[in-house]
C-alpha cells in the first residue's frame, strides 16, 4: 500500500511542480507583456511631445510671416492713389467698358498679348492694391495661348 501512496505522492508532487512551473511562465508572461505596454505608451508620448513641438514650432514660424506679410503690405492701405500708380506696373491694370469695372490681368496670351483672364474690382483703387500685393509677394500674370492664336498656329502648321 506504501508503494502506491509514494506514487501517488510523487505523481501529485510532479503536478504541483508542473502547475507551479506553468504559474510562473504565465507570470513572466504578464510582465514581459506589461513591461512592453508601458514601454509602448512611454514612445507614444514622446512621439506626442515632438509633435505638439513641431506644430509649436510651425506656428511661430506661420506668426514670423504673417508679420513680414503685413509688415510689407499695411503700406499699401495708406498709400494715395497716385503713390500706387507709380508703384505697380501698368500693364497689368485697365478698365472695362463692358463689366464697368478695373481689372487686374491675371492671365495673357503670350503671342497676341491679350488678357485671357482678369480679376475686376469695383474702384482703381482696389485694383491698384491688388496689383501692388501681387507684385510684393512675386505673382506674375501667367501666359497662355488663346484659341484664336491657337487655331491660327495650327493652320499654320498643317
Amino acid at each position: 500500500m506504501g508503494l502506491i501512496w509514494e506514487k501517488k505522492l510523487k505523481q501529485i508532487t510532479k503536478e504541483l511542480q508542473d502547475s507551479k512551473r506553468m504559474l510562473n511562465q504565465e507570470r513572466t508572461k504578464r510582465e514581459e507583456e506589461a513591461r512592453e505596454h508601458q514601454e509602448l505608451e512611454i514612445r507614444a508620448w514622446e512621439t506626442e511631445r515632438r509633435l505638439r513641438q513641431y506644430q509649436e514650432r510651425e506656428r511661430r514660424i506661420r506668426d514670423m510671416f504673417k508679420y513680414e506679410y503685413w509688415k510689407r503690405i499695411s503700406p499699401l492701405y495708406s498709400m494715395e492713389l497716385t503713390d500706387l500708380r507709380k508703384s505697380v506696373r501698368p500693364d497689368t491694370l485697365f478698365y472695362s467698358q463692358e463689366e464697368k469695372s478695373w481689372g487686374v490681368a491675371v492671365c495673357y496670351c503670350y503671342q497676341c498679348r491679350e488678357v485671357l483672364e482678369a480679376q475686376y474690382f469695383s474702384s482703381e483703387l482696389e485694383a491698384l492694391r491688388y496689383m501692388a500685393i501681387k507684385q510684393i509677394l512675386g505673382i506674375s500674370p501667367e501666359f497662355d495661348t488663346c484659341m484664336e492664336c491657337y487655331q491660327n498656329h495650327m493652320k499654320a502648321c498643317a
